[in-house]
């Protein structure tokens, strides 16, 4: 098996997502990448976060912008459904109970209005 380039796009990207705990869009990504490394393309960024979500080294977390995580392991989330910003949230689940299957991992995801967005409304 051929090993992976470790790229310069690569590892600001990486550096990126693992200091920051907001679950950022890929356009948040690339602004903050653009800063180290001026020449990066939008198009590189979507193909980074594209394979490293598909190789397990990054969560792709769904919704009207799809957000990135590199925290991988299992834990849960909550999704404002009025700003779309996405946090994690501690909660614990015994999937090891799971009758008759066995689990390799889950993703929980509990929607509603954060408390910014509900204070907004007041």
């Amino acid at each position: 098996m051929a090993k992976e380039r470790e790229t310069r796009q690569k590892k600001a990207i990486i550096k990126f997502l693992d200091g920051n705990k907001t679950h950022p869009t890929a356009e948040e990504v690339y602004e903050a990448v653009k800063r180290e490394i001026p020449s990066i393309s939008i198009g590189t960024v979507y193909r980074e976060l594209k394979r490293m979500s598909e190789k397990n080294q990054i969560r792709k977390i769904e919704g009207k912008k799809k957000r990135f995580d590199y925290n991988i392991s299992n834990h849960a989330h909550f999704k404002c459904l009025k700003c779309g910003r996405v946090f994690d949230v501690d909660y614990i689940v015994d999937y090891k109970k799971v009758k008759g299957f066995e689990v390799k991992s889950h993703e929980l995801i509990f929607n509603g209005i954060c408390e910014k967005c509900k204070g907004d409304e007041r």
